[in-house]
C-alpha cells in the first residue's frame, strides 16, 4: 500500500519474494532481528486482520447472528491489530532516522502510527486510567 488512505483487504504486508524473509548473512545480527521481528508483526496483523472479517462474516448481514463470543472475537483481534502496529512503530522507530530527517511518507506512516501507540498506552495503563475516570 502506498498511499495511507487507501482501504486494506488482506494482501500480503510483506510478500513472499521480500528479501526482509530471507535476510542476507552479511547483515548484522540486531538488525536483522528487527528486521525479522517487523515481519513476524505484519504476519500476525495480517492474520488478526483475517480473524476479524471472519468473524463478521460468521456474524451474519447487518450482524444478526452477532453474540457476546462474536464481540470478544472480534475486540481480541482489533487489539491484536493494535499491538502489531504498536510493535511496527517501536522497531521502524529504531531503525529509521531521526523524526527531522524523514521524508514526508515515513512521516505520514509515523503519524498514522501514533494513534496505536495511544492505544495501547491507554490499555497498558487501564487500571489507573479507570481510577481517573471514576
Amino acid at each position: 500500500m502506498s498511499n495511507f488512505d487507501e482501504s486494506y483487504s488482506g494482501q500480503d504486508i510483506v510478500p513472499a519474494q521480500s528479501i526482509l524473509r530471507k535476510v542476507p548473512h552479511v547483515v548484522e545480527p540486531e538488525l536483522n532481528l528487527r528486521l525479522d521481528a517487523i515481519v513476524f508483526a505484519s504476519d500476525a496483523l495480517q492474520y488478526s486482520f483475517m480473524k476479524m472479517r471472519e468473524t463478521a462474516v460468521l456474524a451474519g448481514p447487518g450482524g444478526k447472528g452477532k453474540t457476546p463470543k462474536f464481540e470478544i472475537a472480534l475486540l481480541d483481534a482489533a487489539w491484536d491489530v493494535v499491538n502489531q502496529l504498536d510493535a511496527i512503530r517501536q522497531l521502524l522507530n529504531a531503525l529509521l532516522c531521526a523524526e527531522a530527517e524523514r521524508d514526508a511518507l515515513t512521516q505520514r506512516l509515523f503519524e498514522f502510527l501514533e494513534t496505536a501507540k495511544v492505544l495501547s498506552n491507554k490499555m497498558a495503563h487501564l487500571n489507573q486510567n479507570l481510577t481517573n475516570r471514576a
